[in-house]
């Protein structure tokens, strides 16, 4: 089908920066408008302010199959928001993460009614963590054959992806002047010592020769530690982001850091994995109609690094799938979405539904 692209300039001159519910909130207004005008039946729940557009071709929560992209963006200058067409190509913030995507699902939604059982969730904070997407899970929005979360790489059915822990390591020393090092117990020696142990006894922290990306990581991400050149300090902080590739593995990797490390550990986020398997007949038939739309792309299937809000629809008894669409250089000042490939995967799920 051909892409409304009218309305995707639209969608990305809203500036929907996580942080910013009003203008969140704004980009959801317009999304229910466009699908309203249209017939397709919309609901509106509120988490705190932040408004999370249901849309559906049918009453109900449930429904054979349900598809969920997110309506925020990442921070970006005003000059981002100001789409500009490059030959097949939109460029503008949120064009390809996600706004493309959520074009694509509203396109489905309208090409269904009529025809077929289709839900669709439109959060507005899965830069920040997805709570959103888990108050409509909690709220019972569910599907009964499929659920395709659109924000992946294109032409891949992405089928499982990492849990998320962040642990933030302390160390507690005592101070002292720094010009008498020996009077003092310094808390960022003690860190750095407590890290070099984890380095040490972490399992592998980068691809084989294989190319093998599906084993738990961590990486030092922010550091804390001192207050002045002339003084000691008694306190020094390590923030490690751990993605880890198997459900309830949390407490044990945690455990692991603290006696490894011999440091205090906090634990600051934590997020489950997702793990679906990929023998699911409804893939198979998902896969057949993206090789015959797409016969010289590879599709396959893969997991991936990253986390989605994939993971919050972990709970329900359908298959999950992380899908994408044609677009890439995401968070960058070069972002873009292929223009055709959305029209494009918006025949492929109609198809898919109207299985």
């Amino acid at each position: 089908m051909q892409t409304d692209l009218e309305f995707l300039k639209r969608l990305v001159e809203i500036p929907s920066e996580t942080h910013d519910i009003t203008q969140c909130n704004r980009a959801t207004e317009l999304m229910r408008e466009y699908l309203e005008a249209r017939g397709v039946l919309c609901t509106v729940e509120k988490l705190g302010d932040r408004e999370i557009l249901c849309a559906a071709t049918t009453p109900g929560k449930v429904h054979d199959y349900l598809f969920n992209a997110h309506l925020d963006v990442v921070p970006a200058g005003p000059e981002l928001y100001k789409p500009r067409i490059e030959g097949d190509r939109l460029l503008a913030r949120g064009s390809s993460d996600c706004k493309g995507a959520a074009l694509v699902i509203a396109q489905v939604l309208v090409e269904m009614l009529g025809k077929a059982d289709v839900g669709a969730v439109f959060s507005s904070d899965e830069e920040t963590g997805g709570a959103t997407s888990a108050e409509v899970v909690r709220l019972g929005y569910d599907a009964r054959k499929m659920i395709g979360v659109i924000d992946s790489a294109p032409y891949m059915i992405t089928t499982a992806h990492k849990g998320i822990i962040d642990l933030r390591l302390v160390a507690h020393g005592r101070n002292a002047h720094s010009s008498l090092p020996w009077e003092g117990d310094n808390a960022i020696d003690k860190l750095m010592d407590g890290y070099a142990k984890l380095r040490a006894a972490w399992p592998k922290n980068a691809p084989d020769a294989s190319g093998d990306q599906w084993f738990d990581t961590y990486s030092a991400v922010i550091a804390n530690g001192g207050t002045a050149h002339n003084k000691i300090p008694d306190e020094a902080s390590l923030l490690v982001n751990i993605r880890y590739t198997t459900p309830g593995d949390a407490d044990r990797i945690e455990k692991f850091v603290r006696d490894t490390t011999g440091l205090e550990v906090r634990r600051e986020t934590w997020c489950q994995p997702f793990v679906c398997d990929e023998n699911e007949p409804v893939f198979g038939r998902l896969a057949e109609i993206m090789r015959r739309a797409w016969p010289d792309k590879g599709v396959g299937f893969v997991r991936m690094n990253g986390a989605t809000d994939a993971r919050h629809f972990g709970v329900s008894k359908a298959p999950i799938a992380v899908l994408g669409i044609d677009g890439g250089d995401c968070h960058t000042d070069k972002e873009w979405v292929g223009i055709r490939g959305i029209g494009e995967m918006a025949d492929v799920l109609s198809e898919l539904c109207l299985g």
